[in-house]
């Protein structure tokens, strides 16, 4: 807080950002606080803007929800899309599928589309 009482901006964004992340991954503050390893007071305090994480405590929140920092503490949008994918051996096959050669790239995007038609046909057909 500020000499207002009043809670800076960015440490709002910031409590949203987080509380977001928590409940797309269905996490409770309390389940938060032990993987991260702080008392859940104060990761309570972080979700309503009263106070920041030591850089230890980002850290370990980034990992907890699987994204950057630059995504906790700016929102960068490279990571939004990160943020709310919620199968991590997708996400980490999908990681390994960037270091291809745009050709292979090509190949496995023409796989994942003749599995979404198919699953869309298959739901159509039901």
């Amino acid at each position: 807080m500020n000499e207002n009482n009043e809670i800076p901006a960015e440490n709002l964004t910031f409590a949203v950002r987080i509380k977001k992340l928590r409940v797309n991954k269905g996490y409770s503050q309390k389940d938060i606080a032990e993987i991260i390893g702080v008392n859940y007071i104060n990761y309570g305090r972080y979700e309503r803007g009263l106070s920041r994480p030591s850089a230890d405590t980002l850290t370990k929140l980034a990992d907890a929800f699987g994204i950057s920092i630059g995504y906790l503490l700016e929102g960068e949008q490279t990571d939004a899309a990160v943020a709310d994918f919620k199968d991590k051996e997708l996400l980490a096959m999908f990681k390994e599928v960037e270091k291809f050669s745009p050709k292979n790239k090509e190949h496995i995007k023409a796989l994942i589309d003749a599995f979404i038609k198919k699953e869309k046909f298959q739901q159509l057909a039901s």
